[in-house]
C-alpha cells in the first residue's frame, strides 16, 4: 500500500503523470489490512470496550459476562460473514476501473474478516479468556 501510494506521489509531482491504478491497490491493500487487523484484535482482545461495569461486577459474574460479550462478537462475525458472501456473489462480477481486476477480490475481505472473528470471538466463549487489558 505504501509503494503505491509513494509511486503515486512521485509520478505525480516529479513527472505530472499519476497513474490511475495505483489508488486502486492502495484501497484493496488498505482493506484487507484493516479488516485483518480486525480478527487480530478480537483474538487478542484489544477491541475498543468500556470496563467501568465489568470492573464492579463480582469475579463469577464477570466471567459470565466475558463470555457473553465474546458470544455476541462472534455472532456479529458470523453475520458479516454470511453477508459478505452474499455481497460477494452479488457484485462480485464486476471489474475495477483502472486495473480490471475482479472486485471479488477486494469485497472478499468481508467474509474473512467475519470468519476470524467468528472463529477468535468463540473461541473467546468458550475458554473464557481474559481481554489483553486484565490479563
Amino acid at each position: 500500500m505504501l509503494a503505491s501510494l509513494s509511486y503515486q506521489v512521485l509520478m505525480r509531482y516529479a513527472f505530472n503523470q499519476a497513474p490511475p491504478w495505483t489508488e486502486e491497490l492502495a484501497l484493496t491493500c488498505f482493506s484487507w489490512a484493516m479488516l485483518l487487523s480486525i480478527g487480530l484484535g478480537v483474538r487478542d482482545g484489544i477491541h475498543v470496550r468500556m470496563d467501568l461495569l465489568l470492573d464492579r461486577l463480582p469475579s463469577s459474574i464477570r466471567k459470565l459476562v466475558e463470555r457473553l460479550i465474546s458470544l455476541s462478537i462472534a455472532i456479529f462475525g458470523l453475520y458479516l460473514m454470511w453477508y459478505g458472501i452474499d455481497y460477494v456473489r452479488d457484485e462480485g462480477s464486476n471489474v475495477s476501473a483502472a486495473m480490471a481486476y475482479p472486485l471479488a477480490y477486494l469485497y472478499a475481505c468481508a467474509p474473512v474478516c467475519g470468519f476470524l472473528i467468528a472463529a477468535f470471538g468463540f473461541e473467546r466463549a468458550l475458554c473464557g479468556a481474559a481481554p489483553a487489558a486484565t490479563q
